[in-house]
């Protein structure tokens, strides 16, 4: 009975990808990722997005995130920072000095604590505050208006490829400040000797990695991922930090391109990707 329930479901989920692809490909879309991403020639070979998270345009400002929190939210302080105690100096995780809190040692975000993963799913992740970095010594800037929006337009100095970057501002309390003149955007580093983290900072004539308080809400531009980054859930095919069917749609997807190099699909834990990779997943999925 149970192998005939699978067949069925592997049926059904079949025709969902299948129908999911023809839509993807009729907007223009990779049935892999629905996001775009530019190649600046880079050294590292990062490919940046065009867009930040939240946003449906390279000029829309998107949403804002404190430090470490995957969604946007109403207030932005210490009082409603899920990483601390009410304030600065009692953090609960990401520490390296007892002055600011717990010491844990890490400096770098779990993918279940990075905005652009848990958005976007597996195949995007905050910058390193060294592919910042990256971005601001291999472009030349210039300060313009697209759409009516303020902003840095970055041109490659490699392969004049162009990436635009709003001025977004930032937010503390319930207020955007600097809307229009300055920008701010996260990477996922911790700053080592304090209770900040590191930042791409950018106004009119400026460029620079600084250092802010966590709690405040800033831009994030994710990245495309490393291979291996996303949160390590059993089940968890798609990256997105929950097992479901869309995980199932996933699976499917994996196995009809022949794709062999996800370890994430392998849920039946045999070195193999196929049919009782399906069988497993639904087993979890029924018994969650």
């Amino acid at each position: 009975m149970k192998k005939i329930f699978v067949l069925l479901f592997f049926a059904a989920a079949c025709s969902v990808a299948a129908y999911s692809q023809s839509l993807d490909y009729e907007q223009g879309k990779s049935p892999v990722s629905s996001h775009e991403y530019v190649d600046l020639g880079l050294p590292s070979g990062t490919l940046w997005a065009t867009m930040n998270i939240g946003a449906t345009a390279p000029e829309e400002c998107g949403d804002y995130f404190a430090w470490g929190e995957i969604e946007p939210k109403e207030s932005y302080n210490w009082i409603t920072y899920k990483w601390c105690n009410g304030s600065w100096n009692s953090m609960i995780k990401y520490g390296v000095m007892s002055s600011f809190g717990v010491v844990d040692n890490k400096t770098v975000l779990d993918p279940e604590d990075d905005a652009a993963t848990m958005n976007w799913g597996s195949e995007w992740c905050m910058p390193t505050k060294e592919q910042q970095d990256e971005l601001r010594n291999n472009c030349t800037r210039e300060w313009t208006t697209i759409n009516g929006v303020k902003g840095c337009l970055l041109t490659s100095n490699i392969n004049e490829a162009t990436l635009f970057l709003p001025a977004a501002g930032y937010i503390w309390n319930s207020t955007v400040s600097s809307g229009g003149s300055c920008g701010f955007y996260w990477s996922r580093n911790l700053k080592t000797t304090g209770a900040g983290s590191h930042s791409l900072f950018f106004a009119s004539n400026s460029m620079s990695i600084t250092d802010y308080s966590r709690g405040y809400g800033q831009s994030v531009r994710a990245v495309r991922a490393p291979e291996g980054w996303g949160p390590q859930l059993k089940g968890d095919v798609n990256g997105d930090g929950e097992v479901d069917v869309r995980d199932i749609t996933a699976l499917i997807d994996v196995i009809m391109n022949s794709v062999t190099d996800n370890p994430r699909a392998d849920v039946s834990e045999d070195g193999e990707i196929d049919v009782r990779d399906i069988t497993a997943l639904i087993d979890i999925i029924m018994n969650n």
